[in-house]
């Protein structure tokens, strides 16, 4: 069993505790181990620093707790963005189980069309497209930034049908 597969392992175990009155469902769940987080962090900030941690297969092992932490992670903008309203765009991958809840709530099925304004990292983009499924691309992600959106080399491409808008 790979290091990922026992953090997000972890996470699902720890997911059904958070919220019993709300449990997340197998399909969501599936789509949360088809479409691994860590592939959609190339960098991140931890709050608290000013500095980026690069994310590659040489360190990916050392960065898997955070990668799959119950936090939002800061992928892109600085400490001084968070309080600046003049400061530049700034960006996270959402909290995981928020991510997941929404999901849950969404209800999506096979074949259905989904907008998502605000892609960011692609990573919630990527899952609605697992549960709507490869054959339907209809999944049309827009994102604001040329920095933000990852597809990694595990989402299919037909899953995205991307449509970028540069913010201006």
């Amino acid at each position: 069993m790979s290091s990922a597969k026992k953090i997000q392992d972890q996470f699902v175990s720890a997911l059904k505790t958070l919220s019993p009155a709300f449990p997340i469902s197998q399909q969501v769940i599936g789509a949360f181990y088809a479409v691994p987080r860590h592939h959609f962090i190339k960098k991140y900030r931890l709050p608290d620093k000013s500095e980026w941690v690069e994310v590659n297969d040489q360190n990916l092992e050392e960065n898997l707790s955070y990668l799959y932490t119950n936090d939002p992670i800061i992928i892109h903008g600085s400490a001084e963005d968070f309080v600046n309203p003049e400061g530049k765009p700034i960006a996270t991958i959402s909290q995981l189980d928020l991510v997941l809840f929404m999901l849950e709530l969404l209800k999506l099925e096979k074949g259905q069309k989904v907008f998502e304004l605000g892609t960011a990292s692609g990573f919630n983009a990527a899952l609605m497209g697992h549960l709507v499924g490869p054959t339907a691309i209809r999944l049309t992600p827009l994102t604001t930034g040329p920095f933000l959106l990852r597809v990694p080399p595990t989402c299919p491409e037909s899953f995205l049908k991307m449509s970028k808008r540069e913010a201006g």
